[in-house]
């Protein structure tokens, strides 16, 4: 761990570059806003620490001895290193360069990205980088900037922007319901209808949980929810989805027995990139997607 006595060291070797480059003491008194004494001071520490004479007084000035030299060279790749991080946030500052989005693939899957051309029109610099995961994973450890959740973070180093109850229902497809009958009730599905399910839901959806494990005929058990969806299109049982679905072709929402799970999904971001121009932008956009599930 860096202490006081480094942190000296440091400003006396920024100093001694600063000399170097420009060839004398008064000039960088005047650059650096410190008077003569207060460099004078700064080098006597470090020649005390380093144990030999790090600056000669001659006719030209003050001149770098060449041991001196070799320690000022660490610390030009210090500058460098030091431009490159202020290059990096003039860069931040502008609409360009790749957003990091995480979210588990139970999200994905039932977000639907409207207007996405729209956004690709008005930030032509701007890529959203989109990972999914099966499971509902700790953002803060993932190397995104904009993570979608179903459990809030426990982490200070993430920040909640926004959250919505997705509202959800019972649904099957057409051909189900013609080959099996509509249910009557909740009880005569889960006595007599096949059940699809996801095995994540289990983790957030307590209602859910409970009728996969009272329902007789769980006919499909999977980890995708586009083959969950795929499956309730094609006839093969009864799931739960996002109410929206009442809206898409091929699928029935069982509207006589209410479905009491509201899943929160939590838009969630780092603290330290989200206020960059161009991840303010993609966050803006997926609470408007978010709302509309």
């Amino acid at each position: 761990m860096i202490g006081k006595k480094n942190f000296i060291s440091l400003q006396a070797l920024f100093i001694l570059a600063a000399i170097d480059k420009c060839g004398g003491k008064r000039k960088v008194s005047d650059i650096l806003g410190i008077s003569i004494d207060t460099i004078n001071k700064y080098i006597s520490i470090l020649e005390s620490e380093v144990g030999y004479e790090l600056l000669v007084n001659n006719g030209r000035g003050s001149q770098l001895t060449m041991r001196c030299k070799e320690l000022v060279e660490h610390a030009h790749i210090m500058e460098d290193i030091f431009n490159n991080i202020y290059s990096n946030e003039t860069t931040n500052k502008e609409l360009k360069g790749d957003v990091l989005v995480s979210m588990p693939l139970s999200v994905s899957t039932n977000l639907f990205l409207e207007n996405i051309g729209e956004f690709f029109e008005q930030y032509p610099e701007i890529n959203i980088v989109n990972r999914t995961f099966i499971d509902n994973s700790d953002f803060a450890k993932m190397d995104s900037d904009i993570g979608l959740t179903f459990l809030p973070p426990n982490n200070n180093d993430v920040v909640v922007l926004h959250t919505k109850k997705v509202e959800c229902g019972y649904f099957a497809s057409p051909e189900y319901l013609a080959r099996k009958g509509y249910p009557v009730s909740f009880e005569d599905m889960l006595e007599n209808h096949w059940i699809i399910t996801r095995v994540q839901l289990q983790d957030f959806l307590q209602e859910w949980k409970n009728i996969v494990k009272k329902a007789k005929h769980t006919r499909y058990i999977t980890n995708s929810t586009y083959g969950a969806t795929e499956m309730v299109r094609w006839g093969g049982g009864i799931a739960i989805m996002p109410i929206r679905y009442r809206k898409a072709e091929g699928f029935v929402c069982l509207d006589n027995f209410k479905c009491e799970e509201e899943p929160t999904i939590y838009l969630v971001a780092k603290k330290k990139s989200k206020d960059i121009p161009r991840v303010r932008a993609v966050i803006d956009c997926y609470k408007k997607w978010i709302d509309d599930m």
